[in-house]
């Protein structure tokens, strides 16, 4: 999968997409916001998290288990992230799984707009404007 530096951590894309996903939590990020403060509850013992998206001009949470998915490989399927230090942090994947059960499925990543996956990670209004229009 493709890889982004972001902020120190890098972004590793999963086999299901994921990008703009990616590049709307860059996004956030390169406006002062931490995209893990999306994981609002954590009880890793039970294996339980809670992730906050934001869904027809609504915070919504969603509950979500530990389980991920995982190639015939058994290397993760979904997203991650990497720190400096090498460690994988399991923030990424764990918002990407809250955004494919919000979606449907893992496939619907693929699917996602830019201005869609901006609008669910950081709650502000997101719309497509092409450079062309605008003279330089």
């Amino acid at each position: 999968g493709q890889a982004s530096n972001n902020g120190g951590e890098v972004f590793m894309q999963g086999r299901f997409g994921g990008v703009t996903l990616m590049g709307a939590l860059a996004a956030v990020r390169s406006r002062g916001k931490d995209p893990r403060e999306l994981i609002v509850w954590r009880e890793p013992e039970a294996g339980i998290y809670g992730v906050r998206l934001f869904k027809d001009g609504e915070w919504i949470y969603e509950v979500l288990d530990d389980h991920l998915p995982a190639a015939a490989s058994g290397q993760p399927a979904c997203s991650r992230a990497v720190a400096p230090s090498g460690e994988a942090q399991d923030w990424l994947a764990l918002v990407e799984k809250a955004y494919a059960k919000v979606h449907g499925c893992y496939e619907a990543l693929a699917d996602a707009s830019e201005e869609e996956a901006l609008e669910d990670v950081s709650g502000a209004c997101a719309c497509h404007l092409s450079m062309g229009d605008y003279p330089i």
